[in-house]
């Protein structure tokens, strides 16, 4: 098998020009990636009503629902809209927040004192509870997320190396 000399020069400009573009596809099959943990993560997210009253914001609760979490949904869209990937070192990195206060506690649970009076509204109702569990289980959303991410993965990457191969 032969090859003109003009032929190999331009089969090396092309590959050069692919390198060039592959830190573009790289960076779009991060952030679909991003976007993937963040479309699954939402509605694994539990959610509660929040009401306000006299400038306090307290747990709605309906009748008979084990329903808990405030604004922790909205925080994962609004925190994430202009969603960036860094170059460190041979990693891509794309930080994907939730930057609400308790957020970590509902994922990997907390502490409380057993007895402690808390404000709920249930029902119309403004009322006081009493913690009954000197520990609240955490309910592991994001890392149920992120195992789907995980098996979805591949998937997305062949697409843009098949793409980037094009």
């Amino acid at each position: 098998m032969s090859a003109e000399y003009s032929q190999l020069v331009d089969f090396k400009n092309e590959f050069d020009k692919a390198c060039r573009k592959r830190e573009k596809y790289i960076e779009e099959a991060i952030k679909e990636m991003a976007d993937y943990l963040i479309e699954t993560v939402t509605p694994m997210t539990p959610v509660y009503s929040p009401t306000e009253i006299d400038g306090h914001i307290y747990h709605a609760y309906e009748k008979g629902s084990k329903r808990v979490g405030g604004e922790l949904r909205k925080h994962w869209i609004d925190d994430n809209k202009n969603l960036s990937v860094r170059h460190v070192g041979e990693e891509y990195v794309a930080e994907v927040v939730n930057n609400a206060e308790y957020a970590l506690y509902v994922e990997e649970g907390h502490k409380q004192h057993v007895g402690q009076n808390f404000p709920v509204f249930i029902d119309g109702e403004l009322r006081t509870a009493k913690h009954k569990k000197a520990y609240v289980k955490g309910q592991h959303f994001l890392k149920k997320a992120s195992t789907k991410l995980r098996r979805k993965a591949p998937s997305i990457l062949n697409a843009h190396i098949n793409n980037f191969m094009r």
